[in-house]
């Protein structure tokens, strides 16, 4: 089994796809504890940056450069057996571990070790929960699967006991942690390249919950099927929950509530992110933290003052505004739309991208039901590690929702679909760009 003492006699370690969100963060890390890293990835994305600014070299060939002297390799599963890195490599007998091992090798290692997952809003609350530690000074060293909005950063360093990491369910990927605090936000049909049904997810999940340390606690979401009857500290809308809200108060889609627990006022709380489902996220991150030894002052104030993730209904502002969000799953694109109408904007243009062929042949009739808008616009599919399936391509789903009468395009010049936007919207209409892929690049063509 690696662990974090194996990890540091390492000489050079090399994260082949560094630019990957967690590959990022994990290559960040060792490097700032003196370890020489180097890294490879297909293009210069966001996270390649951050890595470079950071003083990684990365080889944007994939052919080995600047990997001769390495003495490990950090892959993920999006790198392929024919990759020329991957064979580079393989050729010289430099040993592999995969993504989630290293993450693993670290987490564990922590006493406060705090994990954050389920099938949707892992990425928001576990860099909701490392703010709110951040600010009340417990100096926590933060694993988060997504950009923060402030600091600019899916990585912080502390050097305190405590650690937050966005725990993976995809290929059970989250079964190298062992937390003591572990947060399941909820359990639902997706990755079905890897899952053959519902029944398997479940059982991953509650495999997980057997990981938790002794002495530590499960943090669960009690309306949930799955969890609500799986011991551990609960919190969701009903009152059978330990956490619940009461007095909901809607701003535009932003929220005010009481916190409660076992029937007592905690707090009044004024989330910051907009939608219904952040009361729920924002209660698991007020359980997860005063179990953590949080004042409830202390953690009112990091809870409103959080400035969200990048892509999670992120709003920019110009002649017309720009909404982008990382849904991905109909369960998701239904509450980021269901938020954006609470927002007030007079018409809405939908700019899907689906993300992977077998999801979208998985969930295809709730993919029709649920795209919504005065426009719909589907792009095509942002395939990730797949081939493509015929039959559940953007072009049908386009066709799928038309038959059902929806106002909905399929687009493949995405530059003229820019254009056309630009000419169309107007103020106080918003242009939602949604996907799990590259669909994000179109806002600088439109703002």
């Amino acid at each position: 089994m690696l662990t974090k003492s194996l990890l540091f006699e390492k000489k050079h370690i090399r994260f082949v796809g560094v630019g990957g969100v967690s590959m990022s963060a994990l290559a960040m890390y060792l490097a700032q504890k003196g370890i020489k890293v180097s890294g490879s990835d297909k293009a210069c994305g966001e996270f390649v940056r951050l890595v470079q600014n950071k003083g990684i070299f990365v080889d944007l060939t994939q052919s080995g450069k600047g990997a001769e002297d390495c003495d490990l390799a950090v892959i993920n599963f999006a790198v392929h057996e024919d990759n020329e890195e991957y064979l580079f490599l393989k050729s010289r007998n430099v040993p592999f571990v995969w993504r989630n091992e290293v993450l693993g090798a670290l987490f564990n290692d922590f006493k406060q070790s705090v994990s954050v997952s389920g099938s949707h809003g892992k990425t928001t609350v576990s860099a909701w929960l490392s703010w709110c530690l951040k600010k009340a000074g417990k100096d926590p060293t933060c694993f988060v699967g997504g950009l923060l909005n402030n600091p600019r950063t899916n990585l912080l360093v502390g050097k305190s006991d405590v650690c937050v990491a966005e725990a993976c369910e995809y290929k059970k990927s989250f079964l190298t942690l062992h937390p003591f605090v572990n947060c399941v936000l909820n359990v639902d049909s997706d990755h079905p390249d890897c899952y053959k049904n519902f029944d398997e997810i479940s059982s991953a999940f509650k495999e997980f919950l057997g990981h938790t340390k002794n002495g530590g606690v499960n943090i669960l979401f009690g309306d949930d099927p799955v969890l609500k009857n799986i011991e551990g500290i609960k919190f969701g809308f009903e009152k059978s929950n330990d956490f619940y809200p009461q007095n909901i108060v809607d701003k535009k889609g932003f929220f005010e509530f009481d916190a409660v627990k076992k029937g007592k006022k905690l707090l009044r709380l004024s989330l910051p992110l907009a939608g219904l489902h952040n009361i729920a996220n924002a209660l698991c991150v007020l359980a997860a933290g005063e179990f953590l030894g949080l004042d409830l002052e202390s953690l009112k104030e990091g809870i409103e003052s959080f400035e969200g993730v990048n892509r999670r209904c992120s709003v920019i502002k110009g002649d017309f505004d720009v909404i982008v969000d990382y849904a991905h799953h109909p369960k998701e694109i239904a509450c980021f739309l269901n938020t954006v109408k609470e927002m007030g904007y007079n018409k809405l243009f939908l700019v899907f991208q689906p993300h992977t062929y077998t999801r979208t042949k998985l969930l295809f009739d709730d993919f029709v039901n649920v795209l919504d808008g005065d426009e719909i616009h589907i792009i095509p599919t942002f395939a990730a590690r797949e081939e493509v399936l015929k039959g559940f391509e953007s072009s049908d789903l386009a066709a799928a929702a038309k038959e059902k009468g929806k106002n909905v395009f399929y687009d493949e010049n995405l530059a003229k679909l820019c254009d056309c936007l630009k000419k169309k919207c107007k103020k106080n209409d918003a242009v939602l760009l949604v996907g799990a892929g590259d669909v994000e690049n179109l806002k600088q063509y439109l703002v």
